[in-house]
């Protein structure tokens, strides 16, 4: 019987080592497997259920209802998950001058599982493209006060001065608040399109949120736009302008929406458009009916300049202006 010696102990030594070597592959295969697998199951499920639609959804209504005179465009974004769980979308953002439309941006949301760590980014292609229009309450809805509704002093001459080629957007606030067949009514005779109208749902009357201003009052205002529609699973199907004829049709399908939206995942809803008082806002509108106060049109610059002579618009802001696209 022969005797342990160093060339068995270096034979079990490599025996070990590559019995060892096996397992961690082994191992390391089993895990890599288990987590492709885990990988598939998860975007195969997320693909199939509702939950990408509804994220691509919310954040295209946030972008149409709150951002005055751009809108979302009308596709159904692609959305993700990732293996944590975090759901991604990016929903571009569409602005409107004359028949142009131009992509401007992106709205990025990311969704983890913890909806307290949910980010919601607007990113702009350039500062400038970022809308930035103030509508100013008729009067302050607590004390009665009248706004002074002071136009840009430069609106009027720089519309004067342009070419007569080229078409702009203009925004203004309302004496008074109309109904959204009222302001096109108003407008009616001018060769124009109404892309957003400023809703007033209830603003330092039922709730305070984001107000601004001392002798005018504005509001982080919600507008009435294009009525965009969905399926069942939160698809797309049909967005319908603003105009005289969908007027009807666009109400009723943004408060449909919003009933629907905040029905179906509350903290969704308030995480994204960023507000505490949704339900109220609902609430607001289903007992007092749309009330808006203003609009973001667009159309040929002189023509634009013709709204000048009408005492019941005022606080007129100027946009971007293009060569003619009308």
């Amino acid at each position: 019987m022969t005797g342990w010696n160093d060339k068995k102990e270096k034979r079990a030594l490599r025996r070990y080592r590559f019995t060892f070597v096996f397992r961690v592959i082994r191992i390391l295969a089993i895990i890599f497997f288990v987590y492709t697998l885990y990988v598939m199951v998860i975007s195969i499920g997320y693909q199939y259920s509702k939950k990408g639609n509804k994220l691509n959804a919310y954040a295209q209504l946030a972008i149409d209802w709150q951002y005055p005179g751009v809108s979302s465009e009308y596709i159904n974004s692609s959305t993700e998950i990732n293996p944590f769980l975090t759901q991604k979308t990016s929903v571009p953002i569409i602005r409107h001058i004359g028949k142009n439309e131009e992509n401007i941006g992106e709205l990025k949301v990311n969704k983890p599982l913890f909806m307290s760590l949910m980010n919601v980014q607007y990113e702009f292609e350039q500062k400038s493209f970022q809308p930035n229009f103030d509508f100013w309450l008729p009067y302050h809805p607590e004390t009665g006060i009248t706004s002074d509704l002071e136009d840009d002093i430069n609106v009027w001459d720089t519309l004067e001065k342009v070419h007569e080629g080229t078409v702009a957007e203009l925004a203004f606030s309302t004496s008074d608040f109309l109904t959204p067949e009222e302001i096109l009514t108003l407008l009616s005779n001018f060769d124009l399109a109404v892309k957003w109208m400023p809703v007033y749902m209830g603003e330092l009357q039922e709730f305070t949120e984001g107000s601004h201003g001392s002798n005018s009052v504005a509001v982080n205002s919600w507008g009435l736009t294009e009525g965009k529609e969905y399926d069942d699973r939160y698809r797309l199907t049909a967005s319908t302008s603003l105009s005289g004829a969908s007027v009807e049709e666009n109400k009723q399908v943004m408060i449909d929406n919003m009933k629907r939206i905040y029905k179906d995942d509350p903290k969704l809803a308030e995480k994204i458009f960023n507000t505490s008082y949704f339900d109220e806002r609902i609430q607001f509108i289903e007992e007092n009916g749309f009330m808006v106060y203003g609009a973001v049109i667009t159309g040929p610059s002189k023509e634009l300049l013709k709204l000048k002579e009408l005492d019941e618009i005022g606080g007129v802001q100027l946009g971007e202006v293009q060569l003619w696209n009308w």
